[in-house]
C-alpha cells in the first residue's frame, strides 16, 4: 500500500468512527453508540475530555474533509466523526456525578436533535462551507442535549 492510500485509509478510519459508522442501519446512531460506551467506559475527566476534543478537532476535520473530496460526497451517514465529537461535546457539560440516567438521556436528545436538525442546527448543517456544516450541526445538537439534561436533572 502506498503512502497516499494509506493515508486515505487512515482518514476513511478516523472519519466513520473505527468503522461504527459502517453498521446499518441508522449509522449515525452506531456510531453515537460507539462513542457513548467509550465514553461511559473511560469516565474522562472535564480536562481530559475537553483536552481530547480541542486536539480531536484539527485531526478529525481533516479526516472527515479529505474523505468527501476523495469520495466525492457530502455528508455521507457513515461518517459519524462528528458524532463522536457532538455526543462528548454534550457528555461535558454534564455535572461530574451524572448517573447512567443523565447519560442515557444525553444519548437519547443528541441523536434526537442530530437526526431532526431543528432550528440553527439545521441552517448550520446547510450553510456552512466544507466540512464545517457535518460538525457544527452535531457540536450544536450536542451542547443543546447537554444543557437540556443539566435541566432536567
Amino acid at each position: 500500500m502506498n503512502a497516499h492510500r494509506f493515508t486515505d485509509w487512515v482518514a476513511l478510519t478516523i472519519a466513520c468512527g473505527g468503522g461504527s459508522g459502517k453498521l446499518s442501519p441508522a449509522p449515525g446512531t452506531w456510531g453515537s453508540l460507539a462513542a457513548f460506551l467509550l465514553l461511559a467506559y473511560w469516565r474522562p475527566s472535564d480536562q481530559a475530555l475537553a483536552g481530547v476534543l480541542v486536539l480531536s478537532i484539527p485531526l478529525f476535520y481533516w479526516a472527515v474533509n479529505r474523505t468527501v473530496q476523495r469520495l466525492s460526497v457530502s455528508d455521507p451517514g457513515w461518517v459519524v466523526a462528528d458524532e463522536w465529537q457532538g455526543l462528548a461535546l454534550g457528555w461535558l457539560l454534564l455535572p461530574e456525578q451524572a448517573t447512567w440516567v443523565s447519560w442515557l438521556l444525553l444519548f437519547g436528545l443528541f441523536r434526537l436533535l442530530d437526526a431532526t436538525k431543528p432550528g440553527p442546527i439545521g441552517a448550520v448543517d446547510r450553510y456552512l462551507p466544507d466540512s464545517w456544516g457535518i460538525f457544527v450541526d452535531d457540536w450544536l445538537a450536542g451542547m443543546l442535549a447537554g444543557i437540556l439534561v443539566v435541566l432536567v436533572i
